[in-house]
């Protein structure tokens, strides 16, 4: 694995524990950290790693709002989130991994750009490390019908 993980709950992935660990709703907090506005604008600056189309509840407030797309995969080229994670910070005061949190301090604030090539690597890999998606393998000239 070259990257790390942050906001994968429990709650948002029930087919793999093995990634989806920690309860969501441990989390919350009541009121908003000083920072949090600085971490959401840096999660909703990330890069898209995967997009994934289809729509996403909050699990929280359970009343049918959330996120379109939300279990695409952002990443700032170190660590990776889900599309829907910054959404969940914003209205529900999500306490997020500390070293995630200096990470985006670190970086002021601002996610830094990432080489193409640290993209095509990353990419393959969060998909089949956190979806068990797998890469279809193409050879050069083959054409392939996906149904």
């Amino acid at each position: 694995m070259s990257f790390r993980r942050v906001g994968f709950f429990s709650e948002l992935e029930e087919r793999r524990p093995d990634v989806f660990q920690g309860s969501i709703f441990e989390v919350i907090c009541r009121n908003r950290a000083p920072c949090e506005s600085n971490v959401v604008a840096y999660l909703q600056g990330g890069h898209f790693l995967i997009a994934i189309m289809e729509g996403t509840s909050d699990v929280i407030a359970n009343d049918g709002s959330g996120v379109s797309g939300g279990s695409s995969l952002m990443t700032d080229g170190v660590w990776v989130w889900r599309l829907d994670l910054p959404y969940l910070v914003k209205k529900h005061h999500l306490e997020l991994d500390p070293e995630f949190v200096w990470h985006a301090a670190r970086n002021g604030y601002v996610v830094p750009d990432v080489p193409d090539g640290r993209m095509a690597q990353l990419a393959p890999e969060a998909a089949w490390e956190i979806y068990g998606m797998r890469r279809p393998r193409f050879e050069p000239g083959e054409v392939r019908v996906v149904e």
